[in-house]
């Protein structure tokens, strides 16, 4: 205690007043040792006796010290702003000189309270420092005689240098190119004070040499004492901006020209064009030649907009189109495309056309179309020709047909009287007396073969166009077949002073030997009729790997150049501008033709007018190997019997009555009872008579009252069974043949000498 004096009692105040305090109050002697602590220090484990940088050590009492040191040297009061060691919270701390050395007071910043101006500098310093450092921009600082004081990183970078090289070297060692433009505005800043704003500007530099770049750069000066001590200038690198701007540009020209050239192309495309924009199906781009082909305008209209009552697509059935009908929109809300759709369309001045529209989707986000074009042109000419030539083809349908309903009339009309004069000329027979009586007759049966021969050749090409022809394919000896053709054809030639020469050797082929005999013997007449003197060869060879050529050649007129193509029609002859018989009716090659595609032999022509022909024919050809040697044996053919008809009853139904006598007195001759009717009704009524069923069933097919001899057939087969029949007629038609067919009876046609006709009737009786 204290003995009362006024000064004690000040000093026990003073203590009291310090020790209540917040603040930490050191008193610190020359020797840095701790004289006085109040209580607040002791929080900071301080002690009197303690010295300063021995028994008190670490980051704050090491500055502590400093700040001692520099009070006692400097005697004024200093400020340092440290950390608190405990609190870890800022620690501002004050010394000034004393009487017995340094006091000292420590206050702690809790984070309520404003930083020092020391912390607040220090702050500053740093941020700075890290902006220089990290900015993505290039900061320099210039003196006077621009010289680089300060670099950044990032310029360094931007000059392609390293930051030491930098510092202290002038603008015009480092950057000689730029120098020009940069040393001006710096000397301006100098001298004014004022800094200079953002300015573009453009060079190059050791980063990338011989590249050109551009930089945005900032100047601005640094005063101190209101002196300009540096410039400082900040760099942005703006290249890869500019190049950006100047693709983006250049696209920009060229999508315009590209833009540019596609409206001038779809204004003058010969077609339609439509571009819809999804998802209303709004039109956004159509050319000219749309709204003409439309008749109306389509500004402003979407796909579904159109007035389906006043105009628009139309179904085959009248029914106006919906929105969903038109491709257009279909590609719009499908993604499908559309190709060739032909549609109906009511234009807008009510006149309906026909469009061929494609249509195709592009596509947007997400794999959605956005847009969708469609192209379109009028085909209604078109489709008017294709309308013409449908109907110009039926109209030939109908004429060729009526023309083999013709011939078949005609023919059946011409058979019929041919006929009975086949039949009565045989009759006459046994009532001649005479050589020349037997003379005259067979001239007349030479002149009854003849047109026999040309009505046969009407009926070839009508079975061949009624597909009633099926081919029997064999293998056979060709040298078989030329015997024939020599055996037949070498006398006529012979008499017209022609010389006839046919191959051998020629080896086995593969055909129907009836229908190539019926190809090569329709050449070789051919031939005979064009030929007045030289030759005519029928030759061999080989046509490729597996066909043999058949040529037929002759010395005659030729075949001119323009009726080359027209040879192969019917009833064309060259030469014979006054039908001369002797000349055929210009069937020949017709048949010759049409059993050429049947067999798929091809058949060629070479010609010139003045120097003869040669016709060919390709047939498939065999190898010896290939073939059985001993092969099927042929069975013989069966001679006629003369008495098949004894005791047999025959049934003849005809509407002709000549004809009807005919056949009555032949089938007598062969030994038949013979029943005769003009109709079905007729015949059946004898039959029943008679009271007993026919052995053999003849009849014309072209009865009275549109009645056919098939369906007398049919009725006496139902009442008696099927047996032995032949329909004797003069008809041709594809009709009458195809019926026979299905009955399955023989079928001869008129006219028929009376050994054709005992032969249909030997293959009936053998058949059943």
């Amino acid at each position: 205690m204290t003995d009362g004096s006024p000064d004690d009692t000040s000093a026990h105040l003073a203590a009291a007043l310090l020790d209540s305090a917040p603040d930490c109050v050191l008193e610190v002697t020359p020797d840095l040792t701790i004289r006085y602590v109040n209580a607040t220090a002791h929080h900071l484990g301080v002690a009197p006796g303690g010295r300063l940088g021995d028994t008190l050590t670490g980051p704050l009492w090491d500055e502590v010290a400093a700040l001692c040191r520099r009070v006692l040297s400097g005697g004024e009061a200093g400020v340092a702003d440290l950390l608190h060691p405990v609190e870890h919270t800022p620690l501002s701390v004050r010394a000034f000189p004393c009487r017995t050395g340094v006091g000292l007071f420590m206050r702690s910043l809790g984070p309520n309270d404003p930083p020092s101006a020391e912390h607040r500098r220090k702050m500053a310093e740093a941020q700075l420092e890290a902006l220089f450092a990290n900015a993505p921009a290039g900061f320099s600082f210039f003196d006077r005689d621009l010289r680089f004081v300060r670099v950044n990183p990032w310029l360094a970078d931007i000059n392609g240098l390293p930051i030491a090289d930098h510092i202290g070297r002038t603008k015009r060692e480092l950057l000689p190119e730029l120098v020009d433009k940069i040393a001006p505005v710096i000397k301006q800043v100098f001298a004014t004070g004022q800094g200079v704003p953002l300015t573009e500007m453009h060079g190059r530099t050791a980063a990338q040499p011989g590249v050109d770049r551009d930089w945005m750069v900032g100047f601005f000066p640094v005063i101190v004492d209101g002196e300009v001590v540096y410039v400082g200038c900040v760099v942005t690198e703006i290249t890869a901006l500019r190049a950006a701007e100047r693709e983006r540009g250049e696209l920009a020209e060229t999508l315009e020209r590209e833009r540019r050239l596609l409206r001038t192309a779809m204004e003058h495309l010969p077609i339609g064009v439509v571009v819809a924009q999804g998802p209303d199906g709004r039109i956004v781009l159509r050319n000219d030649e749309a709204e003409r082909l439309l008749g109306h305008p389509l500004t402003e209209m979407a796909v579904a907009m159109v007035e389906p009552q006043i105009l628009g697509g139309i179904h085959a059935d009248g029914r106006p189109f919906e929105a969903a009908d038109y491709p257009l929109y279909q590609s719009l809300r499908d993604g499908d495309t559309v190709h060739g759709a032909e549609i109906a369309y009511r234009r807008g001045d009510g006149r309906v056309t026909t469009f061929s529209v494609n249509a195709a989707p592009i596509q947007g986000g997400a794999g959605r179309p956005s847009l969708a074009v469609a192209a379109f042109h009028d085909i209604s000419h078109r489709k008017a020709m294709e309308d013409a030539l449908r109907r110009a083809k039926e109209e030939a349908e109908r004429a060729d047909l009526a023309k083999s309903r013709f011939l078949a009339a005609a023919s059946h009309d011409l058979r019929q009287p041919i006929q009975s004069l086949f039949f009565f000329a045989e009759a006459l027979r046994s009532h001649l007396d005479g050589s020349e009586g037997e003379a005259k007759l067979a001239h007349l049966h030479r002149g009854l073969d003849a047109l026999k021969g040309l009505l046969d050749s009407l009926l070839d090409v009508s079975r061949l166009d009624a597909n009633m022809v099926e081919p029997q394919i064999t293998v056979f000896d060709l040298d078989d077949l030329f015997d024939e053709v020599e055996a037949a054809y070498a006398t006529i030639a012979r008499d017209k002073g022609l010389t006839l020469t046919v191959a051998r050797g020629c080896g086995l082929v593969r055909s129907d030997r009836t229908l190539l005999g019926r190809i090569v013997r329709n050449l070789v007449e051919n031939a005979l009729r064009y030929t007045a003197e030289g030759s005519i060869t029928v030759e061999c060879g080989p046509s490729g790997e597996e066909r043999l050529r058949i040529a037929v050649a002759d010395t005659g007129i030729g075949i001119p150049p323009e009726h080359i193509g027209r040879i192969w029609e019917e009833f064309h002859q060259v030469g014979n501008p006054e039908r001369a018989r002797e000349r055929g009716l210009g069937l020949g090659l017709a048949i010759v033709r049409r059993l050429s595609t049947l067999l798929d032999h091809p058949v060629t022509v070479e010609s010139r007018a003045g120097a003869g022909s040669r016709f060919s024919v390709d047939v498939p050809v065999v190898a010896p190997a290939d073939v059985d040697p001993a092969g099927p044996a042929e069975e013989p053919a069966a001679a006629p019997d003369a008495a098949a008809g004894r005791d047999r009853l025959a049934l003849v139904v005809d509407d002709d009555a000549i004809v009807l006598m005919g056949i009555e007195a032949l089938l007598q001759d062969w030994g038949f009872r013979v029943v005769t009717a003009d109709s079905g009704d007729a015949a059946l009524a004898q039959l029943e008579a008679l009271g007993t069923a026919p052995d053999l069933v003849i009849a014309d097919y072209r009865l009275r009252a549109g009645e056919v001899g098939t369906a007398t057939m049919r009725r006496i087969f139902a009442r008696w069974g099927a047996r032995p029949a032949v329909i004797l007629t003069g008809e041709t038609s594809v009709d009458c043949q195809a019926e026979v067919a299905a009955l399955g009876v023989g079928l001869v046609h008129k006219p028929v000498t009376p050994r054709q006709l005992r032969d249909a009737i030997d293959r009936q009786s053998a058949g059943r």
